[in-house]
């Protein structure tokens, strides 16, 4: 059991081990050993592991290449020796792709001066050539220190939206239906949108589909259209290999019914002679 404060406004908190999680959120706290009677209080300092958070945001950075990378490899066109992707030319390919760089590229609405549009770079993820993300920590732990709420919203803010029919639930981020403007809102709907798909604000109870399992639905159906005509093709083969055959068995039997009517005929001509 722990005690927080002193006096009339004290209260306790109990937890089974030495652990106690949130107790604030997101604050976990463990007791390195029981307090004696006489034992000056416990003071706990809680800041933000700035460090910590840049690798997150490192990490977001690494998965949204690695899915870009992905992406390309699918995709390639054919280049000298080197095959062409199983997807080269898919628009949906195509779009996903894009939208994870526009999702860059568009920045951050309302971060910016007056309200404007702000750049993610401020905290330090970019474009490169490569068309891949970077990431520069500098950059954004200079943003972080100097304003960490607005900082936050760069990945976080997104403005909440009600539909046409009055469905969503204000002070819940609802991807499909409110609008994403920080890039950790604007990955999360990208990837369930691509993913297991998101539900339709007009629609609650329509069955959900992402873009990539329409897609592989999509081209299963066009194989096994493929090896239907494959089997098909099969079949007018075989029927039209038995009819030539035939044909030639009749050609032959012709050919040796003329060979035999020859024979007799230099015969009849040699008695002549």
């Amino acid at each position: 059991m722990l005690t927080v404060g002193e006096g009339p406004g004290a209260y306790s908190i109990n937890s089974a081990t030495n652990t106690f999680a949130e107790i604030l959120p997101g604050v976990t706290v463990t007791a390195a050993k029981a307090q004696a009677p006489g034992d000056a209080p416990v003071t706990v300092d809680i800041s933000a592991d700035v460090e910590g958070i840049a690798t997150k945001v490192q990490a977001l950075v690494d998965n949204a290449n690695v899915v870009l990378n992905e992406l390309a490899s699918q995709s390639k066109i054919k280049t000298g020796e080197v095959a062409a992707g199983p997807l080269v030319g898919d628009a949906a390919i195509r779009k996903l792709r894009q939208d994870i760089l526009s999702a860059v590229s568009g920045g951050a609405a309302g971060l910016g001066s007056n309200g404007t549009t702000a750049s993610f770079k401020e905290v330090g993820v970019s474009i490169k050539q490569d068309g891949t993300l970077g990431f520069d920590k500098d950059a954004f732990l200079k943003t972080y220190k100097a304003d960490p709420a607005r900082a936050a919203k760069f990945f976080d803010s997104y403005t909440d939206v009600t539909s046409a029919k009055g469905n969503g639930t204000a002070g819940t981020f609802e991807p499909g239906l409110d609008t994403p403007n920080g890039l950790g809102r604007k990955l999360e709907t990208m990837a369930l949108i691509a993913s297991e798909g998101v539900k339709d604000p007009d629609n609650p109870t329509k069955a959900r589909q992402g873009t990539i399992p329409a897609l592989i639905e999509r081209n299963t159906k066009t194989i096994s259209s493929l090896n239907d005509q494959v089997s098909e093709w099969d079949v007018r083969l075989e029927l039209r290999k038995t009819a030539l055959q035939k044909q030639f068995s009749s050609l032959e039997v012709a050919l040796g019914k003329m060979q035999q009517q020859s024979s007799w005929l230099a015969g009849q001509l040699a008695g002549l002679g």
